[in-house]
């Protein structure tokens, strides 16, 4: 991020978003929709971790919160140490006492306080929708790129359609990617029924979801994974 008042208010603006919003599964816990959305969710970034062919020595996640889909990865074996970032400090200090056995920073992704090269893979969910297209994010995708080993992968999860619901977020494309990182090997794939239909599907979630994801418009966000160039 650059210097001065304007990359200050951005900052300040995510700030008062994420805390403003809060963390969608706490608000929605117990909605049959939404632990349909979660689940597939983390499925799809298991399925992407997967393309390193080994576990991971190490693994970054920005915008990580309090840290559960990192602290999950490392217990499961996909990674040997965790590590997070997140802009907000109480869920840092909330993610140190859950997660103690992870390593987490308060900051922001435009200014990883890491070395070049550090990390067998990087996630990201639902981050890139948070920061508006233009300088920043490819702030962001700059120190992905130079944080990640040659051969390594960045995963996310994110938006790829507009939230007429919520303007603080922006969808992350597919070109904005291949811009981003280019030479990367990328993939990616769709899901996620749209939320504001999934939550209310009640009693018809187990059968609903998984016919309604059939159908590619109902799919508002895409999950992936990109490859560094090299080793």
């Amino acid at each position: 991020m650059t210097d001065g008042a304007p990359a200050l208010d951005e900052e300040q603006r995510l700030r008062s978003a994420y805390a403003r919003r809060g963390p969608v599964e706490v608000k929605l816990a117990g909605n049959r929709g939404q632990a349909m959305i979660v689940a597939e969710r983390d499925r799809s970034l298991r399925a992407a971790v997967r393309a390193l062919p080994t576990p991971a020595t190490q693994l970054l996640e920005i915008g990580c919160g309090d840290g559960p889909i990192v602290s999950a990865l490392v217990a499961e074996g996909f990674a040997a140490k965790g590590f997070g970032l997140d802009i907000l400090p109480e869920a840092i200090e909330q993610g140190r006492r859950n997660h103690p056995e992870l390593e987490l920073h308060a900051g922001n992704a435009t200014a990883l306080p890491f070395e070049a090269g550090r990390f067998d893979v990087v996630l990201a969910s639902t981050l890139l929708s948070s920061v508006p297209p233009g300088e920043i994010r490819r702030a962001v995708m700059a120190e992905v790129d130079r944080v990640l080993r040659p051969g390594g992968i960045f995963v996310w999860y994110d938006m790829r359609r507009r939230n007429p619901f919520n303007k603080d977020v922006q969808p992350f494309l597919r070109s904005e990617m291949q811009a981003a990182l280019a030479g990367y090997d990328i993939h990616l794939r769709t899901l996620t029924v749209v939320p504001q239909i999934a939550r209310r599907l009640g009693p018809l979630t187990r059968i609903g979801y998984p016919l309604l994801a059939l159908l590619p418009i109902l799919r508002t966000h895409s999950c992936g994974w990109a490859r560094k160039p090299g080793a």
